[in-house]
């Protein structure tokens, strides 16, 4: 295995990918499904999720190609539904109504349990986000295209480490944002919400609107005809 080429692989693919993951966006989603949970929740959803996305990553890095044309699913198709999640998200947050608690009907812990946030939508498609998988499966694709087997298997290997190092540094970043709580403060967090939540809409309308755009380009690229209707010119 050439270190020179590792390392080069390894940094080009931890520098495409941890931008577009972006955990730091994902920070006020995090902080708004958890909103009164525990220390100690919070960092369970904050490792679940973390390891939800490096799974979802892993499975369309090596087979996610194959399952979306085995369902028949574009990945513009895939772009447009993450956008509707992330704009629902975005609404949910920015048009959040203040509520307390009933005396009648305390809050326990395993009430949290039931609405566990950490594979949906904190890990797809927070985390895992369309974006993400594109470029994922557009490097598989690269891959598969190299020449010689050794090369191949080192690039796999190489890519696995970045998505597992990528993981890891989201776990790193949502379990500090777990202590942003306490220097916002209840008015500063609401007003960082209501933020976070105008830029998710957002940003779920650019996917979904990618998603449109992909499908009418789609369209639009003339087809072949099939083979027993082609006659020649005569």
């Amino acid at each position: 295995m050439d270190l020179i080429h590792f390392i080069s692989v390894f940094f080009v693919g931890l520098v495409g990918l941890f931008p577009i993951v972006n955990p730091f966006s994902t920070i006020p989603v995090f902080l708004s499904l958890t909103d009164g949970m525990t220390h100690a929740e919070r960092e369970k959803i904050a490792k679940r999720s973390c390891l939800w996305a490096g799974a979802i990553m892993l499975t369309f890095f090596f087979i996610g190609t194959l399952i979306l044309s085995f369902l028949g699913i574009s990945l513009d198709a895939v772009r447009a539904a993450g956008g509707l999640i992330v704009t629902f998200i975005g609404f949910r947050m920015l048009f959040e109504l203040a509520t307390t608690p009933s005396h009648d009907t305390p809050v326990s812990p395993a009430d949290h349990g039931k609405l566990d946030p950490s594979l949906v939508p904190l890990a797809l498609p927070s985390l895992s986000g369309p974006g993400t998988l594109s470029v994922i499966m557009t490097g598989s694709a690269q891959i598969a295209q190299t020449d010689g087997w050794a090369v191949k298997l080192t690039d796999y290997f190489i890519v696995t480490l970045v998505i597992v190092t990528v993981s890891a540094a989201c776990w790193l970043v949502l379990r500090a944002s777990i202590r942003i709580t306490q220097v916002l403060g209840s008015s500063g967090l609401e007003a960082f919400k209501k933020i976070m939540g105008f830029l998710l809409i957002c940003l779920g309308v650019q996917f979904f609107a990618n998603g449109c755009l992909g499908f009418v380009e789609s369209a639009a690229k003339p087809h072949p005809a099939p083979a027993g209707l082609v006659h020649p010119v005569k």
